[in-house]
């Protein structure tokens, strides 16, 4: 079950960026994608911090600023955010030089 090999791959971790590559690994047993990313937003709230990012080759920078779009995201309570295809659904001008699809 992947809830259990989750649990044991980040029991005693101290930095998820650590087994990130794992987790990914597991988690696209449940959800098939192409890319993940664990973007924490800044204490401002007007960024996100790129923490970790596994399944793209390109180079990440360390703090994006929060696109207008994804504000909500911020302000009211979702559960999770996902796209169908992102270069068509999310007008960053990184989503396509960063290799999203």
């Amino acid at each position: 079950m992947a809830i259990n090999e989750l649990l044991s791959t980040m029991s005693g971790v101290l930095d998820i960026r650590d087994v990130f590559e794992h987790v990914s690994a597991v988690a696209r047993k449940v959800i098939p994608r192409d890319a993940l990313s664990l973007p924490p937003l800044t204490e401002d709230k007007n960024n996100v911090d790129v923490y970790a990012v596994t399944g793209s080759k390109s180079e990440f920078p360390q703090t994006v600023p929060l696109p207008d779009h994804h504000r909500p995201l911020v302000t009211s309570a979702w559960d999770y955010l996902t796209y169908e295809d992102i270069q068509r659904t999310w007008s960053s001008p990184n989503s396509k030089t960063c290799g999203a699809r």
